[in-house]
């Protein structure tokens, strides 16, 4: 139901929403960790139905495409540095540096089918053409619960409720999250359903409709991840696909210093 509401009702109006700030389309996790482990990935989506240009400059999300470079490397088993470039390719035009990112992962926590985590960002990107914040900082708990359904078969939970502050002027505290299921039947096969979202700025929240919300459901084969993102609210763009791909390398400094 949600999908044909959010894809078929033509007259629906929208807000603004903010079509580079959605999420990089992916879960944050323990996937990457382990000294001297270097991970590069390709995160790539498409925006098959958005919202049309608004007068404040912001680009129109429909038909956006967007490339994001990301690079995990293990500093210890516990601490990735993170760095990531965004590209963006609005309908019509081509390719331009949309911004960088760049900070922290920590693995604190791993006991009992739980994992624990934190992640510190920092932001930089082309406002006002991409998004209406320049430099920000985030900082979320990665939080992952796998619940064993055999040898080899299990059900993982994770969650990231995301801290976003806007570092120019006065500055102002925002909420967004991401969340993941999945069911692992392999080693290298899994499906499951995310969700990405936004709650606004916390001193002065809108309606819920007024914010994005999208489901996403998902099927990953060992280093790939692919899915559509249905959008569920009038801030939301109605349909978009992710493709991602991560390739971990193990550069062998961790064995070089034993």
């Amino acid at each position: 139901t949600a999908f044909v509401l959010s894809v078929c009702l033509p007259g629906q109006a929208y807000c603004d929403p903010d079509p580079s700030q959605s999420q990089d389309w992916t879960v944050d996790g323990f996937e990457y960790f382990g000294q001297g482990i270097l991970t590069s990935m390709v995160l790539e989506t498409y925006t098959a139905k958005g919202h049309q240009a608004q007068d404040d400059g912001m680009v129109a999300s429909d038909t956006l495409q967007r490339t994001s470079l990301r690079v995990f490397y293990g500093l210890t088993n516990w601490a990735n540095l993170f760095l990531q470039f965004n590209a963006a390719k609005p309908n019509g035009e081509s390719y331009e540096p949309e911004g960088f990112e760049g900070g922290f992962h920590f693995d604190f926590y791993e006991g009992h089918h739980w994992k624990l985590g934190l992640a510190w960002e920092n932001e930089w990107q082309r406002a006002p053409k991409y998004v209406d914040t320049a430099f920000d900082m985030d900082v979320h708990p990665l939080i992952e619960y796998d619940a064993p359904l055999g040898e080899t078969k299990y059900l993982s939970f994770l969650l990231n409720p995301i801290l976003e502050k806007n570092l120019v002027g006065s500055g102002s505290w925002e909420g967004s999250y991401t969340a993941q299921i999945l069911y692992h039947w392999s080693k290298d096969f899994s499906a499951g359903v995310e969700a990405y979202g936004d709650v606004g700025k916390f001193k002065d929240m809108g309606q819920v409709h007024e914010e994005g919300a999208y489901l996403m459901p998902v099927l990953n084969y060992k280093w790939f991840s692919v899915g559509p993102g249905i959008g569920l609210t009038a801030g939301s763009d109605r349909l978009v696909f992710k493709l991602n791909m991560a390739v971990p390398i193990d550069t062998g400094v961790a064995d070089a210093r034993q």
